[in-house]
């Protein structure tokens, strides 16, 4: 994915997804009506983590009490697809923000 090239392809839940490290980042659902591309709890999105700012309105749902972030698809619906990159980019950069390089163990004293 050229957007999110750290990101690997991946099943979540039977939904395709990408994953960073093994965690589902982001999905997509189809369901009768519509589409959700949605970012999982792993992305830390939901407010209730780190907020990613959304400018151009993109997210019109979410999951969980909004603990997942979503965004609903119809036909015909023209979604920003640079309004939509920059989620994922955000998505992506947050997550690997979080991860540190370990640090170097003490020795135990000696007695």
């Amino acid at each position: 994915m050229r957007n999110a090239p750290a990101l690997q392809p991946t099943l979540w839940y039977g939904m395709p997804g990408y994953a960073k490290d093994g965690k589902t980042v982001f999905f997509f659902r189809a369901d009768r009506k519509y589409m959700t591309f949605g970012f999982t709890q792993e992305a830390n999105l939901s407010c209730q983590g780190s907020c990613v700012a959304d400018p151009s309105g993109l997210f019109n749902s979410s999951l969980d009490g909004n603990v997942r972030r979503a965004i609903d698809i119809h036909e015909g619906d023209k979604v920003d697809e640079a309004a939509l990159k920059d989620l994922i980019r955000a998505a992506v950069a947050l997550n690997l923000k979080g991860k540190s390089t370990p640090k170097p163990r003490r020795s135990a004293p000696s007695f």
